[in-house]
C-alpha cells in the first residue's frame, strides 16, 4: 500500500524567520548558523535573505488589503439594508476591481474567484458568514430603522411619565389566526425514500383568537371569531367562562366586533385602577370614533404602534402568537394520534385553543415578552436590533460648500434639512445619489473605487400617500379632533354619492318617460300616414265581388 503524503509541519515562526534574517544582514550570525540556531531550513533562510520570496506565507494577494476591505464593508452595508450579496455577486464585483486596477491576476476574470478563495475570504473576515435569508418585505424593511424605534420609544416614555402607570395597568391585545392549511414544523418518521404524507387534523376555515395580556404576566379572557356562523353544535365546553365568541363573513376582526371586545372583555376585566394604557397595532378596526370615544370615557389610553414593525416592538407577536401556534399544532396531532377518527372541528377548536394557552402562556412568558420589546421595564435597548435595518443617506451642503452625508430613514430629494442645511440627495426621476458617492464620505469605500461600490438607489420621488409613518396616541385630543373630521367628512361624501345616484336615477326614469312619449307620438304618426296612404289609394271604394257560381250568401 502506497504510502500516504503529509505535509511536515513548519518548526519556527514567521518572527523567527525575521530574527534569523536581521542577525544574517547584521553580520551578527553566518547563514549556516543562523540556520541552526533557528531550525529553519538553510535554503529557506537563503530566499528570504536574498528576498526572493514573499514575506507572507502562501500565493500571492490577488487583492489589496483596501479593495478586500472595500468588498466587506460594502457587503455588510448592503446585508443591512436587505440586498444581501451571493457569491455569484462577489465574483463580479472582484473581477470589476481587477479589471479596474489594471493588474494581471490568477483570476479566471470570466469566471472569478474559486470556492477556495471565498473559504480563505470567510476564515480571514469571520464577521461575514453564507445562511438563507429570511423573506422581508419592503414596508417591513422601510420601518424597522433606527430613526422610528427612536421615535416611538420617546413617545411611549412620554405617556408612560404622564400617566404614571405601573406594569398591571399596561396592556397589549392581538389576533392570531388559523385557517386549517397549517404545516407541522415537527420531523416524522418516515419510509427512507418516500415521500411523508401528514393528514390534517384541523377543519378548513378561518378562526381569529385575538389574544389580551397584561405587563404584569397576566392573560386575560380570549375573544374568538368563526367564519360566517357560530358553531352548530356545543362550542362552549372545557373554556373559561368569560371568553366572548364571534363571527365575520371572512372570520377575521372587524370594526363592530373590535368595539364588542372592548366593551364586553377588555374594561370589564382590568379592574378599577385609571388611567390604564393599551397598546394596539394601528389597524383601522381598533381606531374607529366609536372605540376612541368610549375609550376616553373609560380613561383608557389607546398607543398605536409604527406600522410593520410589531415583529419587534409587539410583545404577543416577539412571544407568544408563534410558540401558541405551534402548541395549538403539536396537541392537535396528539389528538389525531391518539384517535384515527378525531379532528379538531369548529366546536372543539376553542376546547384545543384554551389547553394550549394553559401549557404556554404562563406569567413569566407573557412578562419576558413586555420585557424583549423593551416596554416594561421601559429599555429601548432591549430590542432585537439585528432585525433593524440601517438608515439611508442623504447629501448636506453645509456652510463650507463641502457635502456631507448622514444617514436617514425617508431620504429626502430637495429642500432643506433638520439643521436648516440645503438637501440634495437623490435624483427624482430615478432614485440614484448626487454629487459625491456617500460611501466614500463615510470612509467606507476608497475614491477610486466609488464607480464600482454604488449606493442603495432611493425610491423615485412620487406623489405621497397619507400613510400612517410613526407611532401615535390614538387618544389624544389632536387625533380626535382629526378622525372627527374625517368622519363628518366621509359622511358627506356618501351623501353626495347617494344623491348624484338618486339624481342619475331620476334622469334615466325621465329619460325613459320621453322615449316613451316620443315612441308613442311617432307610433301615432306612423299610423296616420299609413291611413292617409290607404285612402291615397282608394281601397275603401273597393267591394268583394263574388265568383261566378258561388253563392250570395
Amino acid at each position: 500500500m502506497p504510502k500516504r503524503y503529509s505535509k511536515e509541519s513548519r518548526q519556527y515562526t514567521p518572527d523567527q524567520l525575521q530574527e534569523a534574517v536581521l542577525a544574517v544582514k547584521g553580520s551578527i550570525l553566518t547563514l549556516s548558523a543562523a540556520a541552526r540556531e533557528f531550525s529553519i531550513p538553510r535554503k529557506t533562510l537563503d530566499d528570504h535573505v536574498k528576498k526572493e520570496v514573499s514575506s507572507k506565507p502562501g500565493p500571492a494577494q490577488e487583492l489589496t488589503d483596501e479593495e478586500e476591505s472595500a468588498i466587506v464593508e460594502y457587503a455588510k452595508y448592503l446585508a443591512n439594508r436587505g440586498f444581501p450579496m451571493t457569491r455569484s455577486i462577489v465574483r463580479q464585483f472582484v473581477i470589476s476591481v481587477v479589471k479596474k486596477s489594471g493588474r494581471t491576476s490568477r483570476f479566471n476574470l470570466e469566471k472569478g474567484p474559486s470556492d477556495k478563495w471565498f473559504r480563505t475570504f470567510f476564515a480571514k473576515h469571520p464577521e461575514l458568514t453564507e445562511r438563507e435569508p429570511e423573506a422581508q418585505d419592503r414596508s417591513r424593511n422601510r420601518m424597522s430603522n433606527p430613526v422610528v424605534m427612536k421615535q416611538y420609544f420617546d413617545l411611549l416614555k412620554e405617556t408612560v411619565d404622564r400617566l404614571q402607570v405601573k406594569p398591571r395597568h399596561i396592556f397589549n391585545c392581538d389576533e392570531t389566526g388559523w385557517s386549517g392549511k397549517e404545516k407541522s414544523k415537527q420531523k416524522v418518521i418516515a419510509v427512507k425514500g418516500h415521500h411523508s404524507y401528514q393528514q390534517s387534523v384541523i377543519f378548513t376555515g378561518h378562526v381569529t383568537a385575538h389574544l389580551y395580556i397584561c405587563a404584569d404576566g397576566r392573560i386575560l379572557p380570549t375573544f374568538v371569531i368563526f367564519e360566517k356562523s357560530l358553531p352548530h353544535m356545543a362550542y362552549k365546553e372545557s373554556v373559561p367562562g368569560d371568553w366572548l365568541f364571534g363571527y365575520s363573513e371572512s372570520g377575521y376582526m372587524d370594526s363592530t366586533l373590535f368595539l364588542q371586545w372592548f366593551k364586553r372583555v377588555f374594561i370589564p376585566n382590568f379592574g378599577p385602577t385609571r388611567p390604564v394604557l393599551l397598546i394596539i397595532d394601528n389597524h383601522d378596526s381598533q381606531t374607529t370614533l366609536d372605540v376612541i370615544e368610549c375609550a376616553i370615557e373609560n380613561k383608557i389610553e389607546l398607543l398605536g404602534l409604527p406600522p410593520h414593525t410589531t415583529h419587534i416592538l409587539q410583545p404577543l407577536d416577539v412571544s407568544v402568537n408563534g410558540p401558541l401556534k405551534s402548541k395549538f399544532s403539536s396537541t392537535a396531532v396528539t389528538l389525531g394520534h391518539l384517535n384515527k377518527q378525531q379532528t379538531v372541528t369548529k366546536a372543539t377548536f376553542p376546547a384545543v385553543l384554551s389547553h394550549a394557552i394553559d401549557e404556554l402562556c404562563s406569567p413569566a412568558r407573557i412578562k419576558d415578552a413586555f420585557k424583549k420589546t423593551g416596554i416594561s421595564p421601559l429599555n429601548p435597548d432591549a430590542i432585537d436590533k439585528s432585525q433593524l435595518t440601517k438608515s439611508h443617506f442623504e447629501t448636506i451642503n453645509s456652510s463650507d460648500g463641502k457635502e456631507k452625508n448622514r444617514s436617514t430613514s425617508e431620504p429626502s430629494t430637495s429642500g432643506t434639512s433638520a439643521e436648516g442645511k440645503s438637501v440634495t440627495s437623490i435624483c427624482t426621476s430615478c432614485g440614484t445619489f448626487l454629487g459625491t458617492n456617500p460611501l466614500v464620505t463615510e470612509g467606507l469605500i476608497p475614491e477610486h473605487l466609488s464607480s464600482i461600490f454604488t449606493p442603495v438607489p432611493c425610491k423615485p420621488q412620487t406623489t405621497r400617500r397619507k400613510l400612517v409613518t410613526e407611532a401615535r396616541v390614538i387618544t389624544s385630543d389632536e387625533y380626535v379632533t382629526k378622525l372627527r373630521e374625517k368622519t363628518l367628512k366621509d359622511i358627506r361624501k356618501k351623501e353626495e354619492i347617494a344623491k348624484r345616484k338618486v339624481e342619475s336615477e331620476e334622469k334615466k326614469e325621465n329619460k325613459g318617460s320621453r322615449e316613451s312619449a316620443e315612441t308613442e307620438r311617432e307610433r301615432r304618426e306612423r299610423y296616420s300616414s299609413v291611413n292617409e296612404s290607404v285612402e291615397d289609394v282608394g281601397y275603401e271604394t273597393m267591394s268583394f265581388v263574388p265568383k261566378p257560381g258561388a253563392s250570395s250568401s
